[in-house]
């Protein structure tokens, strides 16, 4: 059972939250442990009791954002941890309410809030090891301060690449509803006129074939995008579809940049935030390199870890990947003789996010119109195709 509690503590700060407890006395009970005065108690009403209840679903990106960025203004406001969660749990809808729910319900038991979050889906282990090591060295607010940027920054990011295709998505489906109406409904009336012709031009024949195939097959192909569209999304919640995109783009030429670009990212802003934290180097890499679906570049990197931790410089090890320039290798050198490895791969974060901002800048700049260029092509060569054919009639033998 869950109950509403308001008490005040023995400086006669007020307290507002809930508690887990099998009764009224026992919610009073644990509350006298906690040195509180008891003011009001009361059970929770059913409909914040069905926040609680339910499935637990892995928090996607945002809701992560939503949380970290409210946890961290709380803390740095002071207030405790177990209430910061009660808080959020209250003001939250649906999984997110009932993903704070649970991690106030451990933290009350005893919990660590670390412990707690590695037994949910929806936090990396990035993030756990992050939070437990601001548990252990009581910079909570201070780390909480640091995800929330990294998350907002990524949130904009995906935000930013939904835009840029929006466009060109409705083109692509503007498109393809104009050639399934031509197909269905303008060339079915024309090929009456070509019933009587004893030869027809080539291109008249193929328009003619490729309506009729159309009409005769476009539930299986309807049938097929439905599937596909459900085996994506499929690989997608298994986490294969990135892995396979990784792979994909990684083998061409034109994409493997920003594959590398987007794992430097990923790479050099974990490592300075769980530097900064106080973990281990070779810990550190080892964390940082978990979340990487490009298998031969995650290899290498383990490689470099290992490497590391025989005592080999990590300038050294980093230079048998892909993943860092020659000049980023050598701010890490810098950073190394210095003793500023964080701040030195939080400057490469950087440089390397601003450099992912100007390429997802151009590529849809560029892909924009030649979407539309590609898409009126086929429009367009649909439509003067039927304008050739109905005036070749005058040519054919009847």
């Amino acid at each position: 059972m869950k109950f509403d509690y308001q008490a005040y503590d023995r400086h006669g700060a007020k307290h507002n939250g809930a508690i887990d407890a099998s009764s009224l006395e026992d919610a009073k009970k644990q509350l006298k442990q906690q040195n509180l005065t008891v003011v009001k108690l009361q059970e929770t009403l059913a409909n914040n009791r069905s926040k609680a209840s339910g499935p637990i679903k892995p928090l996607t990106l945002k809701e992560l954002e939503i949380m970290t960025s409210e946890l961290a203004l709380l803390l740095e406001s002071g207030v405790r941890i177990d209430r910061g969660l009660d808080i959020l749990a209250k003001g939250s809808e649906s999984n997110l309410g009932r993903v704070m729910s649970q991690l106030a319900s451990a933290v009350r038991k005893g919990d660590s809030l670390s412990s707690a979050m590695s037994n949910l889906k929806g936090f990396d282990h990035v993030y756990v090891s992050l939070v437990k090591m601001a548990e252990e060295s009581g910079n909570l607010p201070l780390v909480f301060g640091q995800l929330a940027k990294e998350l907002k920054f990524k949130c904009e990011l995906k935000a930013k690449i939904i835009q840029s295709l929006t466009y060109p998505a409705v083109i692509l489906f503007v498109c393809v509803a104009c050639i399934l109406f031509v197909f269905n409904f303008i060339v079915p009336r024309m090929s009456g006129l070509f019933e009587q012709a004893t030869e027809l031009p080539v291109y008249t024949e193929m328009l003619l074939g490729l309506s009729a195939w159309m009409q005769s097959y476009q539930i299986y192909l309807l049938i097929g995008v439905i599937g596909c569209v459900f085996f994506t999304l499929h690989l997608a919640n298994t986490g294969q579809l990135k892995s396979w995109v990784s792979r994909v783009f990684s083998q061409t030429p034109g994409l493997k940049s920003s594959i590398l670009l987007v794992n430097r990212i990923q790479v050099s802003s974990s490592m300075a935030m769980l530097l900064t934290s106080g973990v281990k180097l070779d810990q550190a890499l080892k964390l940082a390199c978990d979340g990487i679906t490009w298998i031969e570049l995650q290899n290498s990197l383990n490689a470099a870890r290992s490497k590391v931790s025989g005592g080999e410089s990590l300038t050294l090890a980093l230079s048998n990947t892909e993943l860092y320039s020659d000049l980023s290798l050598s701010l890490i050198e810098v950073g190394e003789e210095s003793g500023e490895l964080a701040r030195v791969f939080d400057e490469v974060a950087h440089r390397s996010r601003a450099d992912f901002e100007s390429w997802t800048s151009k590529l849809t700049s560029i892909l924009e119109p030649l979407m539309i260029l590609v898409m009126g092509g086929i429009v367009g060569g649909v439509v003067v195709v039927m304008l050739l054919s109905i005036t070749s009639l005058n040519d054919v033998a009847i």
